[in-house]
């Protein structure tokens, strides 16, 4: 750990300490002098895709981790099993991933425990941030700068005035599963959304996903939702006891997602939809941009996540529109209605 006093000013603070903000430390810490995080338990779980560019981003902080992924699977669009080869990607266990990225990090950083963030201010040379620690004596951070590294809470742009601009309303319905025997990500729409198992051999995450109104008519039963699928539900068996966690998921911006002085990063600054695969990607390459997004001062990097968003939306809408077998279901009419 950085040996200097707790009282002096850092150059960066960073707030979150899951994937996206451990990443960002681990970039910084290459030139920045002091850098603090503030690490408060999401306790974000589940089983999920690194690309091929996110495994090798991973192996240059030293970290081997995970199964590898020869290829994923989707029924979408037809009955006809697809498939897509990904050589170089892998499944990993998120919290996982978050837990090896913050070891590698703590010996370059201070790392501090935290329960929420009270409010900011600015005189344009400093920032001062009071927080609440984990005792719950409220505490005040002096830094240079501060990444917002949140998650979709954005606790920092929205202390700040920025607004989450959202694409669709989509919520997921997810559950632990064991012992598939088998490494991959196979996803399948159905009438009323789209299913999503992602596994290594031992352990895995089944997730449907639909509106909200959707799924409080099913009140959480993911088994008899389940039963609707025709080829997921023949590798699965869910166990009776999972708990089942049902979450927002749907992709937004935070817009502005920089400024002088500040920037978010990974969920905090856009989320994706899951469908994309992207959400460790996007985070690990946003720490390369981090160095590059001090010394500009944030608005380079706003109007590529604009320009970023804009392009997303595009795409996603076009893989909605490749699955016509439903045009008519209250799902796949208005799947983008906020």
């Amino acid at each position: 750990m950085n040996s200097s006093s707790k009282n002096d000013a850092a150059d960066l603070l960073i707030v979150g300490a899951g994937v996206a903000g451990s990443a960002v430390a681990l970039e910084c810490a290459t030139r920045l002098r002091r850098i603090i995080v503030l690490h408060a338990d999401d306790g974000r779980q589940g089983t999920e895709s690194a690309s091929p560019h996110a495994c090798a981003r991973l192996k240059h902080y030293s970290i081997d981790i995970g199964e590898p992924l020869s290829y994923v699977a989707a029924w979408w669009g037809s009955d006809r099993l697809a498939r897509m080869p990904c050589p170089g990607a892998r499944v990993v266990q998120r919290d996982e991933l978050a837990q090896r990225l913050r070891e590698a990090s703590s010996a370059k950083v201070v790392m501090l425990k935290c329960k929420s963030i009270l409010g900011l201010t600015s005189n344009n040379l400093m920032w001062l941030v009071n927080y609440r620690d984990q005792t719950g004596n409220i505490a005040t951070i002096k830094a240079r700068n501060v990444c917002d590294a949140t998650g979709r809470r954005s606790v920092v742009g929205r202390l700040l005035g920025s607004r989450r601009i959202s694409l669709d309303n989509l919520c997921c319905a997810a559950a632990p599963v064991a012992d598939l025997g088998a490494v991959g990500t196979w996803t399948e729409a159905v009438s009323n959304g789209w299913w999503n198992v992602c596994a290594n051999t031992h352990l895995g995450t089944l997730s449907f996903y639909s509106t909200p109104k959707i799924l409080r008519a099913a009140a959480g039963d993911l088994k008899s939702l389940l039963a609707q699928t025709r080829h997921i539900r023949r590798q699965i068996s869910l166990n009776e006891t999972a708990r089942t966690r049902v979450q927002f998921c749907g992709s937004s911006l935070l817009s502005p997602c920089a400024g002088p002085g500040w920037f978010a990063t990974g969920d905090a600054a856009m989320t994706v939809q899951p469908l994309a695969s992207a959400g460790i990607s996007k985070a690990l390459r946003d720490a390369q941009c981090a160095l590059r997004t001090i010394d500009t001062g944030g608005g380079e990097y706003d109007q590529r996540y604009q320009q970023e968003f804009a392009g997303f939306s595009k795409s996603i809408k076009a893989q909605y529109q490749s699955e016509r077998r439903w045009k008519e279901s209250e799902f796949w009419k208005h799947p983008f209605k906020a």
